[in-house]
């Protein structure tokens, strides 16, 4: 596929098709982003919101900012939320960043399962190091994993193809350009909501607490009619490159 990289500093007016991008990547009930965060994003980080631009079309984007790391694992952040606080405060604080963090690739239904992401990802990777970044992490939700709901998430990460390559595309892609899978986000993100909340969001009826299993979640959720409240955690793995 033939495109163009461009921030969204460059192409203001694709704010608002990137928006209604991101809403239409992955199931309802996954909400990446609050009003907050989204709004830091798209105007705090402008610059640092990659778009896939073919012709007059914006065909997908990289959601990423720019992050001061120590290079320890144990100094990574423990949830999406973090991410961004974390390079808030290197913004404010004037830090040397050195290290940027691809929070989502997001696409339109026709380049879902066509190779994009490998292709995104190396140009991604390409335009940090020019702008002198030492490391790219992305913290990866597997696209697979919802099929296998039940499986814990470390032991479905650590499934392999006979070649050696991750089972799961999305570890897949990251794998084919050389990443190191560094360790799980168990709790990247926390979605709770009313009960009617979730049954709007699945389009399931939940008549009785329990565990419920859910088209695109990769665990259970669990209901809790008593307190009147849907709770899930969508685990991720951290993925570094060098570029």
């Amino acid at each position: 596929m033939n495109f163009k990289l461009r921030s969204l500093a460059q192409y203001p007016d694709y704010l608002k098709a990137l928006a209604a991008l991101n809403l239409q990547t992955g199931p309802g009930f996954l909400r990446y982003f609050d009003e907050t965060e989204w709004k830091a994003l798209v105007e705090q980080f402008t610059e640092y919101q990659f778009l896939m631009v073919s012709g007059n079309d914006l065909h997908g984007a990289a959601l990423t900012l720019p992050l001061c790391w120590d290079g320890a694992v144990e100094s990574l952040p423990t949830t999406i939320e973090t991410v961004i606080m974390r390079a808030i405060g290197c913004c404010q604080r004037k830090e040397q960043v050195n290290t940027l963090v691809v929070l989502a690739l997001v696409s339109d239904d026709r380049h879902h399962g066509n190779g994009w992401k490998t292709e995104f990802l190396a140009t991604l990777k390409h335009l940090a190091g020019e702008k002198g970044f030492k490391s790219v992490l992305a913290p990866v939700r597997p696209n697979r994993k919802c099929e296998y709901p039940l499986m814990p998430f470390g032991q479905y990460v650590g499934w392999r193809k006979a070649d050696g390559a991750p089972f799961d595309p999305d570890l897949r892609a990251h794998w084919n350009l050389g990443a190191v899978f560094l360790g799980a986000m168990p709790r990247a993100l926390t979605i709770e909501g009313k009960v009617k909340e979730w049954e709007r969001w699945t389009g399931m009826r939940f008549a009785e607490s329990g565990e419920y299993i859910v088209d695109g979640a990769q665990r259970p959720v669990i209901i809790d009619r008593i307190n009147d409240l849907g709770y899930y955690t969508d685990p991720n793995i951290w993925v570094l490159h060098k570029p």
